[in-house]
Formats: structure tokens, C-alpha cells, sequence
């Protein structure tokens, strides 16, 4: 299967740019969500999405150069689909079970990143037991949360 993966690769990146001029004719079409992350599995014959997670982690992983253009892109979509300059404030609403350092460290970049793009940012956890917390990250780092009840 090794050839295989190779092979498809090869042609994959031999036509990217037919590839995204396809993706780009249909971005107009689609309201694509902010942020999402999926899982795929490969079984070596075939390739499937397996879940779509409303709570993606990884913004602590993201490479320098990708993470200084982060927060341009996040100001981009906003501008693109709710008015320039509209969207100032914005509830990020966490995992309510957690108390994971790598977790909140995800948490931790993803607000560094919307701040950046000029956002006053608020995190919430639903039904957190007190009217505030300080939740701390593996790096260390604090991210301040509050009570989101949401009924």
C-alpha cells in the first residue's frame, strides 16, 4: 500500500493547483465553519472521516510562520462574513470537563491568536461550579475563564 499512497500523493501534489482552483470555485457557495478539526482514519485500502469535533485542539502546535499569519486569517473570515470591522468581542466556549494542562494550553494559544486579530476575547465554560476560574496551561500559562449557563 506504501506505492500506493506515494503514487496518490504524487498526483495530488502534481495537480494542487487544478485541486484548489476546484476548492476555490465552491468556497463562495459554502459557509465553511470558523475552526473545525476531523478525525481520519486509514485502513491502508481506504481513507474515512470519522468524526468532527466541535473542540479541536492543537493551536498550541501550530509552526511559527503559520501562527503569525493566524490571526490576519481569522480577521479576514470575520470581516468576510459578518462586515469589516463588525465583530469585536467574541465568547470562546470551552470543554466543561476538563482539567487537562494540554488542553487549556490549546485554549491559550487559540485566544493569543483571536486577541491578535484585534478580538476582545471572554472564555466561558458551561455550568462551571463558580462565577470565575483561572485554569492554568501545561506551559504554564493562565487562561481566566468564566460561568456560561446555558440553558
Amino acid at each position: 500500500m506504501t506505492g500506493f499512497k506515494d503514487s496518490l500523493h504524487q498526483q495530488i501534489v502534481r495537480n494542487l493547483p487544478r485541486i484548489q482552483d476546484w476548492f476555490g470555485s465552491y468556497r463562495d457557495e459554502v459557509d465553511l465553519p470558523f475552526y473545525s478539526s476531523y478525525d481520519i482514519r486509514d485502513s491502508g485500502r481506504k481513507v474515512a472521516n470519522v468524526d468532527a469535533n466541535i473542540y479541536p485542539a492543537g493551536f498550541n502546535n501550530i509552526c511559527p510562520t503559520d501562527r503569525e499569519s493566524a490571526p490576519p486569517l481569522v480577521r479576514f473570515y470575520l470581516d468576510r462574513h459578518y462586515g469589516v470591522g463588525k465583530v469585536k468581542k467574541l465568547l470562546l466556549i470551552t470543554e466543561e470537563h476538563t482539567n487537562n494542562a494540554y488542553y487549556w494550553e490549546n485554549v491559550a494559544s487559540l485566544v493569543e491568536i483571536l486577541r491578535g486579530a484585534d478580538l476582545e476575547v471572554c472564555v466561558a465554560i458551561p455550568r462551571l461550579q463558580q462565577e470565575r476560574a483561572v485554569m492554568t496551561a501545561a506551559s504554564g500559562r493562565t487562561v481566566d475563564v468564566v460561568s456560561a449557563t446555558i440553558d
